[in-house]
Order: structure tokens, then sequence, then C-alpha cells
């Protein structure tokens, strides 16, 4: 990764390699319930990071070399307590809210 950093087409090929997408594998049944469709799906997505991770050769690079530092802040106020409780005394409970 370190030697294609400024190279991303050569990134995404390792990337791509590591990630077996050229690689055809095929499970032999038919996964067809709703519940078995996700199942399937967080098992595929809940190890993909991982078998990625242990693939990638470790770097000295710290991973933010490559982000500019931002030259504006924000900031947001602690909710007015008082302000959100009137607000909340105001809402129609029988009636769903848009």
């Amino acid at each position: 990764m370190e030697i294609n950093k400024n190279n991303p087409k050569t990134t995404w090929k390792l990337i791509n390699e590591l990630n077996s997408r050229n690689v055809s594998s095929h499970r032999e049944e038919i996964i067809n319930t709703p519940k078995d469709i996700a199942e399937t799906f967080n098992t595929h997505f809940a190890s993909v990071g991982e078998k990625l991770a242990f693939d990638i050769p470790a770097s000295a690079a710290e991973p933010d070399v490559n982000v500019a530092p931002a030259e504006t802040t924000f900031s947001i106020k602690s909710p007015n307590i008082i302000a959100a409780y009137r607000k909340l005394k105001t809402l129609n409970l029988g009636k769903q809210q848009v």
C-alpha cells in the first residue's frame, strides 16, 4: 500500500486482489429466506475487513499522513434543559410527529 499510495489504480487493484474479487467461488446451497440472506451478508461483511487487514503489510506511516489539517472549526452549544423540556411538553403523544 505504501509503495502505491500515489497510484489509485494500483491501490484498488491490490485491494481487489486482497478482497478476492478475481477469484470465482460459489456456495453449493441456495439461500432464499430473508433471514438466511441477511445472515449470509452479515457473515461476509463481518469478516471481510479482518481478511483484508490480515493481508495488508504493516507500514510505519502514520494513518493521517495524507490528511490535510482543517482550517475551520465548529462547536455545538450544550442543550438548554428548560427549552428542551418545554418543547417535549408540547408534543402530542397521540399523533405521530413528522
